[in-house]
């Protein structure tokens, strides 16, 4: 199948210069494709690009066949019906040679199948009972936009663009619509927010300023994708915040840790613990080594080598270990004496120091 559009990486920007969409690649063949998107998202300004009434701001356009456009109809209606349709210059012809006042050029310009076709038209829009030299400002604006379509129809384009076709539509005029699209066998691109038109789509185009989306099927089909999207965006987004708040918690643990053992070791050095620390550390390494603390007897530095928590020097040993030192005597050094507080009777006046 031959495309009679193709949308290469364009992109549309607004008449104040904001980027509508961006990078849209499409290939249209005879089929019908509904475009969707919020209000101002570039609906019509796409229908318009296509159509040569605007230019893209960057990718290309190629059209194969022709095109007719069906744009949002707006202020006062002017001329009767025919002028809508455009064929009021042919009929005009017709109607000529009809009362024997046609001229040699009017019967070559006759265009004798137009009133079929019209009547055929304007069948399938819902409007056969109307006159064509009835005014348009007396068809309401759904009738209106039912003659527009009628006029699509005469011309036979190969691609139709239709601008929010059902607008202003009453139920028949929506079902005249419905069935038109639904007969067409060339290529339609339809801006619509009407969901049961959309229905009847081959394909859904989406177009927002994040980006644009292809979807096979009718509205129900796009919806459907368009749900499972948002379900996968908003669980990707709830693990990325769980995972967040997981570290955050891990990082506000760890500064806790930290804070409680920075205020312990302020609370430990001012407590002088510290020191004693350093010192039984110090004790372990010369019982490792067995080297005795220098500055007292061989016989008590033997005692203290032996002991399972050597003391400090100046401590109260033979308080803390009576079972030790009570029975025992010692040579009198002095060093000894200043060193260690003795308790014993008996040690004490061996002691020079203590006899003095």
């Amino acid at each position: 199948m031959s495309a009679l559009l193709t949308l290469d990486a364009v992109s549309l920007s607004s008449p104040d210069g904001r980027l509508l969409f961006s990078d849209l690649t499409l290939a249209l063949g005879r089929e019908r494709v509904g475009v969707v998107g919020r209000n101002g998202a570039g609906k019509s300004t796409l229908l318009k690009a296509i159509a040569g009434e605007a230019k893209p701001r960057s990718g290309s356009i190629a059209v194969t066949g022709r095109i007719g456009s069906l744009h949002q109809l707006s202020g006062e209606a002017k001329g009767c019906a025919a002028d809508l349709l455009g064929v009021a210059q042919p009929m005009t012809v017709l109607e000529r040679i009809e009362r024997g006042q046609g001229t040699a050029e009017d019967f070559a310009r006759a265009d004798w199948g137009l009133p079929g076709r019209v009547h055929e038209a304007m069948e399938k829009v819902g409007l056969v009972s109307e006159g064509l030299d009835r005014d348009l400002s007396t068809f309401s604006g759904g009738e209106r936009m039912r003659l527009a379509l009628a006029r699509l129809l005469l011309e036979e384009p190969d691609l139709i663009l239709l601008d929010e076709p059902t607008n202003d539509l009453d139920a028949q005029g929506r079902q005249a619509v419905s069935a038109m699209l639904a007969s067409w066998r060339g290529g339609a691109l339809v801006a619509s927010h009407d969901r049961a038109l959309l229905e009847q789509m081959d394909r859904i185009l989406e177009i927002s300023p994040i980006g644009v989306r292809v979807t096979g099927g009718g509205w129900s089909a796009y919806e459907a994708a368009r749900d499972a999207a948002r379900d996968r965006a908003e669980q990707a987004a709830q693990r990325a915040e769980s995972g967040y708040r997981a570290a955050n918690r891990a990082a506000q643990s760890a500064r806790e840790r930290q804070a409680r053992r920075d205020s312990d070791g302020r609370n430990y050095a001012a407590s002088g613990s510290a020191r004693r620390s350093q010192w039984v550390s110090r004790r372990g390494v010369l019982r490792r080594q067995r080297v005795a603390p220098s500055g007292l007897p061989p016989v008590l530095s033997a005692r203290l080598m032996r002991l399972a928590k050597p003391l400090k020097p100046g401590s109260n040993a033979l308080r803390r270990y009576p079972f030790r030192f009570r029975h025992r005597s010692y040579p009198p050094v002095e060093p000894c004496c200043r060193s260690i507080k003795w308790c014993s009777r008996q040690a004490a006046n061996a002691c020079s120091a203590h006899s003095a």
